[in-house]
């Protein structure tokens, strides 16, 4: 259960994305995610997972440095 309408915990949003929490973490810490902090909490917007594109794996500068 959610502590506000509309946004999930870093748990829930994992469950939703399939990934673990470490990795919701990740991906908030660097912006990937918009969030509000409750307190403690971290909460992410519904609209924001359902707009969520994973980033690609692998390292930026080198897939630039090869194509």
């Amino acid at each position: 259960m959610s502590l506000v309408p509309g946004h999930l915990t870093v748990a829930e949003a994992a469950i939703v994305l399939d990934k673990d929490e470490s990795t919701v973490c990740r991906y908030v810490r660097k912006r990937y995610l918009p969030h509000k902090r409750l307190g403690r909490n971290i909460l992410i917007p519904q609209k924001a997972l359902d707009e969520f594109e994973p980033p690609q794996p692998g390292n930026p500068a080198f897939k630039a440095q090869n194509s």
